[in-house]
């Protein structure tokens, strides 16, 4: 009896530790699989597209969208053109053509809150007329960054002819920054090497755990013939204290 729960013990040790590898070796796969790091993102250049309410208009608000693009110089300056079209729905539109200055505070990767100067010209329609306004004042608002590509930049600015506006604009940070020919070679290269050294480790780690499976099956094969031997000894001791 002492042999066969001697044996079970080794048994269920040897399952233990196959499954404890196991894990290891998922975790090291895992670990493994993950892509090789990309280029560091150089999204200077934004452009994105937003609803706006504003009061372009005297005695109601209107409606309209908001265009914008900038590029930044550094992480807490950036200069660009935005362009913004609105109607009230009764008798007026004024379309707004102009440029911006914009100061990201404290400014890290062109996020974050920022301060803004508009000025140009705003082209008002009304009753069929046309009539040009010089435009200028003042934005405030917060960029937030979606993933390494995209923001949302809720805004709110005062100024004239448009007294306040408040809206909303998402867009597209493009990287700016170009690779040499030996650059994305080199990158090609490493996703290459990555890929293979993935493979390898997929096969290695599968390759393990059927040796170690088949390991613990013999094992636990030979936990249950030495408990049956165990047992069947037992038995004729018995057998011969009755005689």
């Amino acid at each position: 009896m002492k042999n066969s729960i001697l044996l079970l013990v080794i048994a269920l040790t040897m399952s233990f530790n196959v499954f404890a590898q196991d894990a290891d070796v998922s975790e090291e796969v895992i670990n493994t699989s993950l892509s090789p790091p990309l280029p560091p993102q150089d999204n200077k250049f934004s452009i994105g597209l937003g609803p706006e309410l504003n009061m372009n208009t005297p005695d109601i608000f209107a409606g309209g969208v908001h265009l914008s693009l900038d590029f930044s110089f550094s992480t807490f300056l950036a200069a660009g053109l935005f362009f913004a079209g609105s109607y009230n729905f009764v008798d007026t539109t004024a379309i707004e053509i102009g440029g911006l200055v914009r100061s990201y505070l404290p400014g890290k990767d062109h996020l974050g809150l920022f301060a803004q100067i508009d000025f140009g010209t705003t082209l008002i329609l009304y009753n069929d007329e046309m009539t040009p306004a010089p435009m200028g004042g003042l934005r405030a608002g917060y960029r937030f960054g979606i993933g390494t590509g995209s923001y949302v930049e809720p805004f709110f600015r005062f100024g004239y002819p448009y007294f306040i506006g408040v809206g909303a604009i998402a867009g597209m940070r493009i990287d700016t920054k170009s690779m040499s020919p030996e650059e994305k070679e080199a990158q090609r290269a490493a996703k290459a090497e990555a890929a293979e050294a993935r493979r390898i480790e997929r096969e290695a780690a599968a390759e393990a755990r059927r040796i170690e499976r088949e390991a613990a099956a013999e094992a636990r094969l030979a936990a249950r013939a030495g408990s049956a031997e165990a047992d069947t000894d037992a038995s004729d001791n018995s057998n011969e204290d009755n005689e």
